[in-house]
């Protein structure tokens, strides 16, 4: 399963939509649509044709518009669009994401784990502690600037990749009694990379250390580890 994500350039402009396989959608300034992007001026109320396969989805702009769909750079009428790629109208991005989250397998153990309560952590001098607090500093922005729960988190993501200039990948979990994880939503720096697989077992530890961080260390030779 595929999701659509658009994003404009005001606070406000944006949403993910789940593309299903073997569907076909439309998208436009029409509300009736099931892609409906009301925002964006540049877009006709039937601007273009998405339909959904297994390895891409494919575009077929409509003759009518008068406004170009950009992808690549150049104009195009018909493209297939891959995962983690984007195309552009007017100010307007929208990107393919696969949506698809795996768990890594309970043999990826860490063969470390080191746990720093508070007190460690107040001896740590960051050396872009002002960039953190600058990025930190925006949440409040972020929180009172969506529409939906889809933007936040998709915001809140972006704002943690940020803030942590090492990180590959992000995710925002839930867990119920039962420990049971839920990824309400993920992202990633390069879409390319494929599927995030973070560990079940390792949130499960963060959760119940809320208080504290851990630090896990992985054998360099296991690549299949998260």
């Amino acid at each position: 399963m595929y999701t659509l994500i658009a994003e404009g350039t005001s606070p406000g402009d944006y949403w993910e939509k789940k593309l299903l396989l073997d569907n076909e959608y439309a998208l436009g300034r029409d509300e009736t649509l099931e892609l409906s992007v009301d925002w964006e001026p540049f877009l006709s109320r039937n601007h273009l044709t998405i339909t959904v396969r297994k390895d891409n989805v494919f575009i077929r702009v409509s003759s009518s518009v008068s406004n170009p769909v950009y992808y690549q750079g150049e104009p195009g009428d018909k493209f297939k669009l891959e995962n983690g790629e984007h195309f552009t109208i007017g100010s307007t991005k929208f990107r393919l994401a696969s949506r698809n989250t795996e768990f890594a397998a309970p043999v990826n153990q860490p063969v470390e784990a080191v746990t720093f309560d508070s007190d460690d952590l107040n001896k740590v001098q960051y050396r872009d502690a002002d960039t953190r607090i600058e990025i930190l500093s925006h949440l409040p922005e972020v929180i009172w600037g969506t529409r939906t729960e889809e933007e936040l988190l998709h915001r809140l993501a972006n704002l943690m990749l940020g803030g942590v200039e090492r990180a590959e990948a992000v995710a925002i979990v839930t867990a119920d009694e039962e420990d049971e994880i839920q990824v309400l939503h993920w992202d990633r720096r390069r879409e390319t990379e494929g599927v995030f697989r973070p560990s079940t077992r390792l949130i499960q530890d963060s959760l119940k250390n809320i208080q504290k961080s851990i630090l896990h260390i992985w054998d360099k030779r296991d690549e299949t580890s998260s």
